[in-house]
């Protein structure tokens, strides 16, 4: 359906994979390109911010016994 299409081209999964090939493939150009790599650095982003929220609260949890 068209709002499943349109919801999967903001997923990061396209960024990740797909949109490098397009690029080499020539299918999009100019400002789809500023645009790729903009939401691209923005998913890095959020992973990055949720990354370290994890790690924070997984650093509180964990216990270690030994050496």
């Amino acid at each position: 359906p068209p709002f499943l299409a349109n919801l999967a081209k903001f997923l990061p999964f396209r960024y990740f994979v797909s949109f490098p090939l397009e690029i080499l493939l020539g299918q999009i150009s100019g400002w789809q390109i500023i645009e790729g790599f903009t939401t691209g650095t923005i998913w890095i982003i959020i992973f990055v911010f949720l990354y370290r929220q994890f790690f924070r609260r997984g650093i509180k949890k964990y216990e270690a016994v030994g050496i």
